[in-house]
């Protein structure tokens, strides 16, 4: 009977160890989950600065591109060569002295060029993003000329895309779909059903809705083949001086011993199953030890 209530008071014993581990489990795991939940995300847009270029060059290159959009499109449709179906794109990340000046040479660039301004953002007054647009015969020499305002070029890409299907295949909707548009004017002239009217006019919408969204697509592809984009990423490093005293030293060396605690803390909870097989096997083995110190003594009798 003894033995019996000290086997119960054993297994009460193993059981509260057991649920305090598991206590300690889930109050660790709530404060990581606390502290990840606690982690903000940073707007880059907040410190995204944009400006808008007024240029009268600018406002030329515009009139002169959509003025030439009509005489491009039938010089291209009438193209058998390859090089003017071809849209140059290119990207520079690298490092500058100053970003205003480097700024304000992007711009001299763009305008001598006949080019345009797409985008600007600044981000923290150390790092800028300039986009561009720069007619296709000038594309290598603005090219080289832009790599020469950097002090060192981390990343250079130059992609050279070809559109003549696209456009071919574009071009020759947009005809098709002109052509069904005459047939059904002619059509609507000769009819005089009220009912064949409104199947006729309902087809004509749907046509003239196509035809804008080619059109749409062929103007965009024309301004893509007639004016390069290039895309440039500049920015310059800051020089921090450390100038830390011994009280700030201080203060940074007992936060990172404390977070070293927390962790070797956090780790030795994260070992709980093993904890529980290890109290498991000291109280099995005592309680055997036990058992046999009790049969040996009985045999001694």
């Amino acid at each position: 009977m003894r033995n019996y209530k000290i086997i119960n008071r054993q297994i009460y014993l193993i059981l509260l160890l057991t649920f305090l581990i598991i206590f300690f489990l889930f109050i660790s795991c709530g404060k990581r989950l606390n502290s990840n939940d606690a982690i903000a995300e940073k707007s880059l847009t907040s410190n995204t600065g944009f400006k808008e270029l007024s240029s009268q060059s600018s406002k030329s290159s515009f009139t002169n591109e959509s003025e030439s959009q009509s005489d491009l499109q039938n010089n291209i449709q009438t193209s058998t060569n390859v090089q003017d179906y071809l849209i140059y794109t290119a990207n520079i990340r690298g490092k500058v002295s100053y970003l205003d000046d480097f700024e304000e040479k992007i711009l001299e660039l763009v305008r001598s060029t006949g080019g345009y301004i797409s985008s600007i953002e600044k981000y923290n007054d150390d790092e800028i993003f300039i986009t561009f647009k720069v007619p296709k015969a000038n594309f290598y020499k603005d090219l080289s000329s832009l790599k020469k305002l950097f002090i060192s070029i981390e990343n250079e890409r130059v992609q050279i895309e070809d559109i003549s299907q696209q456009y071919i295949d574009l071009n020759a909707r947009l005809n098709s779909k002109k052509e069904a548009e005459k047939r059904y004017l002619a059509l609507l002239q000769k009819t005089n059903s009220v009912k064949d009217i409104i199947e006729i006019e309902q087809a004509l919408r749907q046509i003239r809705e196509e035809i804008e969204s080619y059109e749409a697509n062929l103007r965009y592809y024309n301004n893509s083949i007639q004016y390069s984009t290039i895309t440039v990423n500049a920015y310059i490093q800051k020089i921090k001086i450390d100038r830390e005293n011994f009280l700030t030293r201080f203060v940074r060396s007992i936060s990172i011993g404390f977070n070293y605690l927390v962790s070797t803390f956090l780790f030795i909870i994260s070992l709980w199953p093993f904890l529980i097989i290890v109290i498991l096997a000291f109280f099995i083995f005592k309680k055997v030890k036990i058992r046999s110190k009790k049969q040996k003594n009985e045999s001694n009798r």
